[in-house]
């Protein structure tokens, strides 16, 4: 049996922002950085825009995941987001 995968998770000190369609649908400077994937604190996130979506994924060590739609400017984007439920 192998080793267990293990993640170094950081803060990034620096700020980040999700722009789509040329809308601001995240902004953070406290983003966590795990194997170069950028995850936004809830609070920093434009949660209006967003809808539950059908999907769901399940992974060994980050758990199950639920997933968003967005609609920016009258266009849906599927599966654009994800939160983990823990």
């Amino acid at each position: 049996m192998g080793s267990p995968l293990r993640l170094s998770p950081h803060t990034l000190p620096a700020m980040v922002q999700v722009i789509v369609q040329g809308t601001v649908i995240a902004d953070s400077n406290s983003t966590v950085v795990v194997e170069g994937n950028h995850y936004f604190p809830p609070t920093d996130v434009k949660t209006d825009i967003f809808t539950s979506s059908s999907t769901s994924s399940a992974c060994p060590w980050k758990g199950t995941a639920a997933y968003y739609n967005a609609n920016v400017d009258g266009t849906e984007i599927r599966d654009i987001a994800w939160q983990g439920i823990f």
